[in-house]
């Protein structure tokens, strides 16, 4: 998933949801904001000709 710029988003999630995601991360030696732009970009894949 190419990256142009990057903004900040805030979401609020439950300290266990955190923990897990940190886990994955760090399982796959990636950072925490790069494991969360591959599972959005996965369930929200920017498609030719649609607005983002």
């Amino acid at each position: 998933m190419p990256v142009g710029f990057t903004v900040p988003l805030t979401i609020d999630n439950a300290l266990e949801l955190r923990r897990c995601i940190k886990a994955v991360a760090f399982r796959h030696g990636v950072t925490v904001p790069n494991t969360l732009r591959e599972l959005l970009g996965r369930g929200f894949p920017n498609i030719e000709g649609e607005a983002p």
